[in-house]
């Protein structure tokens, strides 16, 4: 499976729950990967959500603009924790996973800022989603 950083993903099921042990349906964007081949190649995924809650790192998308991928506004935050997920994991489980489409640019350089800016992002998580953007030439200015 073939994913470009800023795609949207709906998987199906989904069994690591942000919040207690339901496991659900849940939109998430595709960050990019780890560039290393000596080691297990992790991929990062933040979940899209729709609840509101109050930070500066909050990025809202409306149905409105992205009618063919959401079906309501909804939101990426990122004073919430990003997903670290084994690439042998998402290929084990393509079956679930449904890409839907890309971001717009402009929303893949705020998603850039904000990953840079979140403090539940990794030293070396930011360097692999800024390496995996900068290969679809989108970086921080």
């Amino acid at each position: 499976m073939n994913i470009e950083p800023g795609t949207v993903l709906y998987w199906e099921k989904f069994a690591n729950p942000n919040i207690g042990k339901e496991i659900k349906n849940v939109y998430m964007i595709y960050l990019g990967c780890d560039d290393l081949a000596n080691y297990t190649i992790f991929t990062y995924c933040h979940r899209f959500t729709t609840q509101v809650h109050h930070s500066n790192l909050i990025i809202e998308f409306k149905q409105a603009e992205y009618h063919e991928i959401f079906s309501e506004d909804c939101y990426l935050n990122f004073s919430e924790r990003v997903y670290e997920i084994p690439l042998e994991y998402i290929h084990n489980h393509k079956e679930q996973i449904k890409l839907l489409g890309k971001l717009k640019k402009d929303d893949l350089y705020k998603i850039l800022k904000c990953v840079n800016k979140s403090k539940y992002y990794k030293p070396k998580t930011k360097i692999a989603v800024r390496d995996s953007f900068s290969k679809i030439n989108i970086t921080l200015k």
